[in-house]
């Protein structure tokens, strides 16, 4: 196989993005935390329009956290999707809760409203109340947020909103990730923009944020000395790598003008992609190609591979591998209906317009193949 010349996501990274972490680097600050982790922290606020930020080492971090300022513990029963991946589910087994598996939509990739309320009722005649909802934005695009606070408040469950794949995607006039108490975001090497590994957890709440940093930092008390009345985790983000986040944010908004752009120079060359819904922006995260019947995508990616273009399977329905088969699942097995006809194109900010015509036209190559 040869090696990839086109890349699905590549991180971009430019001078100004070095000379960031190299002035983190010579003021000293290069353990965990420092100056640089709170201007990140007050200009995610201002961008978000959020009260609280908080730097964290991952996505899956601040996903633990919010988990924890629910109190989200053992035997807790937490609806999620069974179209995502694994990090958004993880942390509830952290907890020793229980992940309770949603599915799609055939015609949206995120949760199902109708398959959420089926679960919610389902459970309510097995006498057992669900403690939250996982809502998740996958590949950049929206979930049915409004349908599916309605329905969190309909039945009083909180919810918390991952993020981790669409910061800069709006519903309406909100961004993603700002809709309900708590959402998270992740800046992992392929997301839009990067701190290389790292995340957030942004929140409406005073007290989320606090009780988050006390339990990022070892559960540490403010003491001169070391002093523990509970246990805490390691969770907290490098000052280096918040000030490649400080730099980085400043391109987001061009970024997402240039993904946007790509998704639309696919569009024009023929190709059929999953759209984002009316009254949203999406970030485009990554842009997701609908293959006709009779075209399976694992084929598609072998054949693009064999171009030297990186292509991408989307998520693989969490119910159907071993480590989640034993959960409750409320759906009709259309997750595996995205997996297996849809494939995920290169959609970095760094592609050049000659590259996305490369990859536009292989596509149809190879369709014009079958």
């Amino acid at each position: 196989m040869k090696p990839f010349r086109i890349h699905i996501h590549p991180p971009a990274v430019d001078e100004k993005d070095k000379d960031s972490v190299l002035s983190a680097m010579e003021s000293g600050y290069v353990a965990p935390d420092g100056p640089f982790n709170r201007l990140f922290e007050e200009k995610l606020c201002k961008y978000l329009q959020v009260p609280h930020a908080i730097t964290l080492q991952s996505g899956t971090a601040a996903l633990h956290l919010a988990l924890k300022n629910l109190g989200i513990g053992k035997g807790d029963y937490v609806l999620v999707p069974t179209h995502t991946f694994v990090a958004s589910v993880s942390p509830v087994l952290y907890e020793k809760a229980i992940p309770v598996m949603v599915e799609s939509s055939p015609d949206q990739v995120n949760m199902s409203p109708g398959y959420l309320e089926e679960a919610i009722l389902d459970l309510k005649k097995k006498n057992t109340r669900p403690k939250a909802i996982i809502a998740v934005h996958l590949y950049g695009l929206s979930a049915p947020i409004d349908q599916l606070m309605e329905l969190a408040r309909k039945y009083e469950i909180p919810v918390i909103e991952d993020a981790a794949e669409s910061l800069g995607t709006k519903y309406g006039d909100n961004f993603t990730g700002t809709f309900a108490s708590q959402g998270i975001l992740s800046f992992n090497g392929n997301k839009v923009i990067t701190t290389s590994g790292g995340g957030t957890l942004i929140t409406h709440r005073k007290a989320f944020a606090e009780r988050a940093r006390f339990l990022s930092a070892h559960a540490k008390e403010e003491k001169d000395y070391f002093f523990h009345r509970e246990t805490g985790h390691n969770y907290q983000l490098s000052n280096l790598l918040a000030a490649l986040g400080v730099s980085q944010l400043e391109k987001l908004e061009k970024y997402i003008a240039r993904k946007r752009k790509i998704h639309a120079m696919y569009q024009k060359s023929g190709l059929s992609l999953v759209e984002e819904m009316p009254g949203e922006r999406s970030n485009y995260w990554l842009n997701i190609l609908h293959l006709p019947g009779g075209v399976h995508a694992q084929d598609l990616m072998d054949y693009m591979a064999g171009k030297g273009i990186e292509t991408r399977r989307l998520w693989f329905p969490l119910h159907l591998m071993p480590a989640f088969k034993d959960f409750l699942y409320y759906g009709a097995g259309e997750s595996k209906g995205w997996f297996d006809r849809y494939l995920l194109l290169p959609s970095g900010p760094g592609l050049t317009d000659e590259e996305v015509e490369e990859v536009a036209m292989e596509v149809k190559r190879f369709m014009g193949d079958k």
